[in-house]
C-alpha cells in the first residue's frame, strides 16, 4: 500500500465564519425585502433572527480572524 502525504486541515475556522455571515446576509436581505409577505403570515421574527445572525456573524469572523493570527497561521 502506498503511503501519501496529507495535507494539514485547514482548522482555523475562518472560511466557515464568513460563508455562513454570508449566508445570513442574504436571509436578512430577503426578509427585509419581503417584510410585508413575513408579517401577513405571522414569522416577522423571522427578519429579526436573520440579522442578528449577520451581526453575530461579524463577531465570529472577528473572533476567528484574530484566534488564527494569535496562533500565527495565515
Amino acid at each position: 500500500m502506498a503511503s501519501k502525504r496529507l495535507r494539514d486541515l485547514d482548522v482555523d475556522g475562518v472560511r466557515p465564519a464568513i460563508i455562513g455571515t454570508v449566508i445570513w446576509g442574504v436571509a436578512a436581505v430577503l426578509t427585509t425585502v419581503f417584510t410585508g409577505s413575513l408579517e401577513q403570515r405571522g414569522i416577522l421574527w423571522w427578519r429579526d433572527v436573520a440579522w442578528a445572525g449577520l451581526a453575530l456573524g461579524f463577531v465570529g469572523i472577528r473572533h476567528v480572524v484574530r484566534r488564527r493570527d494569535r496562533l500565527g497561521r495565515r
